[in-house]
């Protein structure tokens, strides 16, 4: 009897091995976000929430994938993917400096960069002056950031918080601010500074999720899947 038994509990083992059971596979996805309101950040019960969050929570439950969520600033959050301590961060605009590491999402919001003056500040970022004299500023870490960088602005001021930017602007330590038209909304209305800055527009932009190459290589079919289901989660 004991042969059949150990026949019988080889053939299990070697089914485990070759044919692993679902609940064994299902890893939580560790993903970074950073305080960018009103697409991600923590609630004051220190939970994730915003635009991209509830999207991303989404697509997750459509997906029947565990997930966890971790706040880091954008930098750290970039670093964690391209070492290996995170699977994915978000919300992100694309460039090629984050390609090089992680693969970029179908869209999960859109925003628009646009430009904050004071009133009474005479410059027209649409003339061509500006780019070579008006001095500008957008928050550390951000891809409108590397954008004015790239373009030949004068960036003379990259703070870690958007709150920080408004003050150096009322300041007036800098002529203009680059940045989120939805992080801008929402810092203004935290300051209760509803009607203080001509706004002029930018250009319009997409966010989504980077995922970790690695990761996406050690999970066929998921970025296929996860962009399958956003669609219908961003609505």
């Amino acid at each position: 009897m004991k042969k059949p038994l150990l026949c019988l509990l080889s053939c299990w083992i070697s089914l485990l091995v070759l044919y692993p059971p679902a609940f064994c596979q299902e890893k939580a996805v560790l993903l970074n976000i950073h305080d960018f309101p009103p697409l991600c950040g923590y609630s004051e019960k220190g939970l994730p929430e915003g635009i991209g969050v509830q999207v991303v929570k989404c697509v997750f439950e459509k997906m029947k994938q565990p997930y966890k969520i971790e706040l880091r600033s954008l930098a750290k959050a970039a670093l964690n993917v391209r070492t290996g301590n995170a699977d994915g961060f978000f919300v992100a605009s694309r460039n090629k400096d984050r390609d090089e590491f992680a693969v970029w999402s179908e869209y999960i919001a859109e925003q628009n960069w646009n430009w904050y003056l004071l009133k009474d500040n005479p410059f027209d970022p649409n003339d061509p002056s500006f780019k070579k004299q008006a001095k500008i500023a957008s928050l550390l870490g951000t891809n409108s950031l590397k954008w004015a960088k790239e373009n030949g602005y004068q960036v003379t001021g990259a703070p870690p918080t958007p709150d920080l930017l408004i003050r150096m602007l009322k300041a007036k330590r800098m002529d203009a601010i680059f940045l989120s038209d939805l992080l801008m909304q929402a810092t203004m209305k935290q300051m209760d500074l509803t009607d203080e800055f001509r706004v002029v527009a930018g250009t319009h932009k997409k966010v989504g999720v980077y995922f970790s190459k690695k990761f996406l290589e050690n999970h066929p079919g998921f970025l296929e899947r996860f962009n399958g289901f956003v669609p219908g989660c961003r609505k």
